[in-house]
């Protein structure tokens, strides 16, 4: 077992960040695949570019397609991929040292790259059109043929000009970063999604039975974590000193009440809360049962 020092400086990960990343997986044809999807390409480059490659997500940012079209170089490597049925266009930007180390490798070499940048040639675009091919090949053929949205590749440019066709420098975009290495050899890959779109999938997600029961088995894998279930029946506010007069056998009064007493017998409702209460609850109906109260759930709150 490889034991590595844990970096104190590590960027946090925003919780928007998540949340694009959720969408994103919203694409891929089963859920579950967003557990594997990093060995799975793993896999298929080391099949092409040997077993030194590996990669890693270095960074997601929100922005324009100005900003994204800004920081390509001349010459490009520029891949561009129909995402069916929408019209959207998915921009695949290779850093140009890291395409030619790909090329290199794809045909034998050990990854060397030429000491002056340069448009590829039409043999050299094929050969990358190979590999993302094969790459998009692989992934169907892993997770099945039902995904939200089938990629295709439509063609290289070499220039950002060229891409003026097919969007406006004001269309928000999500550009995720992926950082190559072979050995000494470093490079990146960009991805510039349409942000539109990613919205309107993570939206319909929402409802789709297959994210459900993702949901559960991972929570199953959690089953071992106990927390704290308490039931919240009414509201008041008291101030701090309030507070530290409290003794055993004083009475409050909720500013707010869910439940009245039929007798001796407490009805009505009652918000279930995890922990701290936080995140939200669950809405419940009070059923009294001999010497038991029941909850009967009835809807979830999201976080207060």
């Amino acid at each position: 077992m490889s034991i590595q020092p844990f970096h104190f400086s590590l960027r946090k990960v925003k919780s928007e960040e998540v949340r694009l990343l959720d969408a994103l997986f919203s694409f891929l044809p089963q859920t579950q695949m967003r557990e594997h999807f990093s060995d799975v390409l793993r896999e298929s480059l080391r099949a092409y570019m040997g077993q030194q490659v590996s990669f890693h997500l270095e960074s997601i940012q929100e922005t324009h397609f100005k900003t994204f079209s800004h920081r390509i170089t001349s010459p490009a490597a520029l891949a561009v991929l129909g995402m069916f049925p929408t019209t959207s266009k998915l921009f695949v930007d290779i850093d140009p040292s890291t395409a030619f180390v790909m090329i290199d490798c794809m045909l034998g070499g050990k990854g060397e790259n030429p000491l002056a940048l340069r448009k590829l040639t039409d043999i050299e675009e094929g050969v990358l059109q190979f590999l993302l091919l094969q790459l998009m090949t692989r992934i169907r053929k892993e997770y099945g043929d039902e995904p939200r949205v089938h990629f295709r590749f439509e063609r290289f440019a070499s220039e950002v000009s060229e891409l003026e066709a097919y969007e406006d420098e004001k269309t928000p975009v999500v550009i995720l970063t992926v950082r190559l290495k072979w050995g000494h050899i470093d490079g990146f890959v960009r991805l510039c999604f349409p942000h539109p779109l990613l919205h309107d999938v993570f939206l319909a997600a929402t409802d789709r039975p297959e994210e459900r029961e993702y949901l559960v088995k991972t929570m199953q894998t959690y089953d071992y974590v106990k927390t704290s279930l308490w039931a919240e029946v009414g509201r008041t506010t008291l101030t701090p000193d309030e507070i530290v007069a409290l003794e055993q056998g004083d009475v409050i009064l909720f500013d707010e009440s869910f439940v009245t007493l039929k007798g001796k017998t407490p009805t009505g409702k009652a918000m279930l809360r995890v922990g701290f209460g936080k995140e939200g609850g669950y809405l419940t109906d009070m059923v009294a049962e001999q010497d038991e109260i029941h909850c009967r759930f009835l809807t979830t709150y999201s976080g207060e």
